[in-house]
């Protein structure tokens, strides 16, 4: 009985250790290969932490992770990553103002009808708001006392006049004082609202009118009445309001740091929530001189034709300003420069100088206007904010962060073919020279303080590259898509290939391995790697075929 249970034991204890034999025969090799192969261990929430053994990071508690971890060459990020590149290109780029603004009737085309003479209203012809009417409607009809006195006023003046014209040379005629009096009492008809026919037919027919009937001096909507039947008027009583509704008024709030964008003339596109899916174009026809305290903004005027009377004063709109921008990245002359404008009607312009047709002022010549470049901040300091873009300064020189070049030796192909790219510089290729040179926004890696990007060189290395850009701006990409880019000013070419998606990840993971980087201009000091440099720094390998192919793993892996 003894004897069975020793051989139990014995067979249970055999079982055991060639279970954990055949476990340690079949385990990864993988993990315990690279922790023994690699000397450099790093943190991947902090890449500034290089120790020689493993452990845990004693910044965040985090398990430290061997170097020779890292991705060794080009196709393995590219597949891991997603990496994307694009061409950099010529476009047609335009800076959206987007703002918000309410609509209002014109203060040009607003009549106050008041009452000239003291009387009673005895018949009303309009007696609601928002009727539309045209030139010359009767609104109202008075009773007054008053306008019978000027009318029989009118009627002794006609009879001594003709009766002056009658008398005999001989006896000396006083004609030139007859014909003064006469006059006087039809202005002062005139004064009190009786029309030239009016006249003509109490003149005519010599009988006094009772009543007066007040006609709209312009077409528009009755927009305010107070009046009401019966009602006792006196002299300058307040009657009617009429404003013509076509063209309409739209006021927009530009902030602050849009202000020197916006140009007289400019095209305005507007959209309302009573009109879901249309848009109505207006032109920028008056920007105020003060700026409100308040809100920080500065108020602009929109004419917006309206035919139909679709609009109405006091919807609210979104409006979206679109400025065209020049290489430079300066806004492009509207048209307007150098054309002769009326400061009191600026919708009378013309090429030649005059004077206006409505007020007879002298026109002025509209300067040509540039953006004074030393008084808004450098746009690359910004933050790629698309409301805080000002207009660009001229680019500086680009600070090369690239690491220097280093003697090669095993395991540092992927850097040597970096070094080499650096030194043969790309092909400029033969593209039109039309358009804004652009980079899209997701390739671009912003700081706040320094902007970069990584260029991917012939030898098929990603380098770092320093970018001086001018304003975000929107433009349609080759598939009919609306897209965001900067406008370059240096640090980059026409036809360079740029990581356009997960630049984030291809920036981190030259932070590991202790490379230049966003945050890291000149690298991690001190840092040697002896292991996995066929990585990401010099992404060893050729180029995809396309934007997003991953290539053959190249650079030697150790």
């Amino acid at each position: 009985m003894n004897a069975t249970r020793h051989f139990v034991r014995l067979g249970i204890g055999t079982a055991i250790v060639a279970g954990l034999a055949l476990l340690i025969a079949w385990w990864p090799k993988g993990t315990g290969q690279a922790a023994a192969e690699s000397d450099t261990w790093t943190c991947s929430m902090h890449p500034q932490i290089r120790l020689p053994n493993p452990g845990r990071c004693p910044i965040c508690g985090m398990q430290l992770i061997p170097v020779s971890k890292l991705p060794k060459a080009r196709g393995e990020l590219e597949t891991r990553a997603g990496l994307v590149t694009e061409p950099i290109q010529r476009r047609e780029l335009f800076k959206e103002i987007r703002t918000v603004g309410k609509l209002d009737y014109s203060e040009r085309q607003v009549a106050y009808l008041s009452s000239r003479v003291n009387g009673r209203v005895d018949r009303l012809f309009v007696d609601f708001t928002g009727v539309e009417v045209k030139k010359g409607d009767h609104l109202v009809e008075l009773y007054s006392p008053e306008l019978l006195v000027a009318q029989r006023e009118l009627l002794i003046g006609l009879e001594a006049h003709e009766r002056e014209k009658r008398r005999p040379a001989s006896e000396g005629r006083n004609s030139f004082f007859a014909e003064s009096t006469l006059e006087s009492a039809r202005t002062k008809l005139r004064l009190l609202g009786i029309l030239d026919e009016q006249i003509a037919e109490i003149e005519e027919t010599r009988k006094p009118t009772t009543h007066l009937t007040i006609f709209a001096p312009i077409g528009g909507t009755v927009i305010e009445k107070n009046v009401r039947l019966g009602q006792y008027l006196s002299t300058g009583d307040q009657v009617y309001r009429i404003a013509d509704l076509d063209p309409i008024w739209l006021y927009l709030n530009i902030y602050e740091f849009d202000v020197a964008w916006v140009r007289f003339g400019q095209t305005v596109d507007v959209q309302l929530e009573a009109f879901p899916g249309e848009s109505f174009n207006g032109s920028i026809m008056f920007i105020d001189p003060f700026l409100d305290d308040a809100t920080r903004t500065i108020r602009v005027r929109v004419n917006i034709k309206n035919p139909d009377r679709l609009l109405k004063p006091q919807m609210f709109a979104t409006a979206t300003i679109h400025v065209r921008l020049r290489p430079d990245g300066s806004p492009e002359p509207t048209g307007l420069e150098g054309m002769f404008v009326c400061p009191m009607h600026p919708e009378v312009m013309q090429r030649e100088p005059g004077k206006c047709s409505i007020c007879a002022m002298p026109l002025e010549k509209v300067p040509e206007r540039h953006v004074p470049r030393d008084a808004v901040k450098k746009d690359a300091v910004k933050p790629s904010d698309e409301q805080q873009d000002a207009p660009p300064t001229p680019p500086k020189p680009a600070k090369s962060d690239e690491p220097t070049e280093h003697k090669d030796h095993a395991g540092h192909a992927s850097h040597a073919k970096q070094s080499a790219a650096e030194k043969v510089p790309a092909q400029k290729p033969t593209i039109s020279s039309d358009g804004v040179l652009a980079i899209p926004v997701s390739a671009v890696l912003d700081t706040g303080r320094r902007r970069i990007a990584y260029r991917l060189t012939e030898e098929g290395a990603y380098e770092l590259v320093d970018l001086t850009l001018g304003p975000r701006a929107n433009a349609t990409d080759e598939s009919g898509k609306r897209r965001e880019f900067f406008v370059v000013l240096d640090g980059i070419k026409e036809g360079d290939q740029v990581v356009s998606q997960s630049g984030f990840l291809l920036d981190s993971q030259r932070q590991i391995e202790g490379m230049p980087s966003l945050l890291y201009p000149e690298g991690q000091a001190g840092t040697a790697l002896h292991s996995g440099h066929g990585g990401m720094g010099g992404m060893g390998g050729a180029a995809p075929k396309t934007d997003s192919t991953p290539a053959t793993p190249g650079g030697d892996q150790h």
